[in-house]
């Protein structure tokens, strides 16, 4: 049996997890920063904020530090490192302080890690440019009719620090192009647009606890098929912020007013950049400061909107062929 404690940028389980840690325990669990956004990792940390957190909640120095090398090593079945010692790979993480973590030095595989070394590495050239192959959107592609009458519609409900969703309804004003977002109320709309250039489906849906006033952020980020996911507070920025994603070939956008206020191009699969962290962090900066903008009241929207589409975690989930119950296993009428 093995435990992962994770702190990424939307699932935080730190602090409910950290009193397991003890002797008995720290040989089966392991630190995990999966979905750790650059920017945290910018401003935060990576392992290092989790053991420096660990400790400062009063967790035995020799079990932290354990978790975050030898117990991990070996869980993941890497038999040749983790320890300090002849014939395992050098590895080593040299440190000022055991209480702070501040890593003064890092030596991989023998080798002391510097700007020289990383120019010795291998280029290799960067596959899945061409991956982006979602046709145009326009504000109609959201339109979301419904059955006349019929204004109560699912609503999946979203809570910082949890990838988790929850089931809630809305009754909605319905126009002629369908039922319409209540921004008064958080109720915003979600839609999924098919991007691998198979089917060109949209499914569309609402959503509650981004807080929205205006405006739409979109991200090629969404576990497992990564398709396009957009959130907005009107079609029209909505087609914009998607568009502009198809255009750059992948990444994140934010959009207000007709404008787009803020992008990151991800042109690797419509997951990674070209640009150095630095460059990277401070194009992530100005996201999240016109998400702010828009009203967003969730620290990390960007990742929180990539796992509305990952319809394996409860209960409910988005996809492009429309919204999904994830405890039936199976769509929603």
């Amino acid at each position: 049996m093995a435990i992962l404690i994770r702190e990424g940028s939307v699932s935080k389980d730190l602090a409910a997890l950290a009193e397991i840690l003890d002797e008995n325990s720290s040989s089966f669990v392991a630190l995990c920063t999966d979905d750790r956004n650059p920017l945290d990792i910018a401003e935060e940390g990576h392992l290092d904020s989790s053991i420096r957190r660990l400790i400062d909640m009063g967790r035995p120095l020799h079990h932290v530090y354990r978790v975050a090398s030898h117990s991990a090593a070996r869980l993941f079945g890497l038999t040749d490192r983790g320890l300090l010692a002849p014939g395992w790979r050098a590895d080593i993480a040299l440190l000022d302080t055991l209480e702070d973590c501040h890593v003064s030095d890092t030596i991989s595989a023998g080798r002391l890690v510097t700007p020289a070394l990383f120019d010795t590495r291998k280029i290799i050239a960067p596959v899945g440019l061409e991956s982006m192959k979602a046709t145009t959107v326009t504000p109609a592609s959201f339109d979301t009719p419904a059955k006349p009458g019929r204004n109560e519609t699912p609503v999946i409900g979203v809570k910082p620090g949890l990838i988790l969703t929850f089931r809630e309804s809305a009754t909605l004003e319905q126009t002629e192009t369908g039922l319409q977002p209540d921004l008064a109320a958080d109720v915003i709309k979600l839609a999924v647009v098919e991007r691998h250039g198979r089917n060109g489906n949209i499914g569309r849906s609402f959503v509650t606890g981004f807080g929205l006033k205006s405006g739409a952020i979109a991200s090629s980020v969404g576990h497992d098929s990564h398709n396009i996911t957009v959130i907005g507070a009107n079609d029209a920025d909505m087609a914009l912020a998607v568009n502009r994603l198809i255009a750059l070939g992948g990444g994140f956008a934010v959009a207000m007013d007709g404008e787009i206020t803020a992008e990151l191009a991800l042109p690797i699969a419509g997951l990674m950049s070209q640009e150095p962290f630095e460059t990277v962090a401070s194009k992530l900066v100005r996201l999240r400061d016109a998400a702010d903008a828009l009203g967003c009241v969730l620290p990390e929207p960007f990742l929180q909107v990539a796992f509305l589409a990952l319809p394996v975690i409860p209960h409910l989930k988005m996809t492009d062929r429309g919204l999904f119950d994830v405890d039936k296993f199976d769509f929603v009428d």
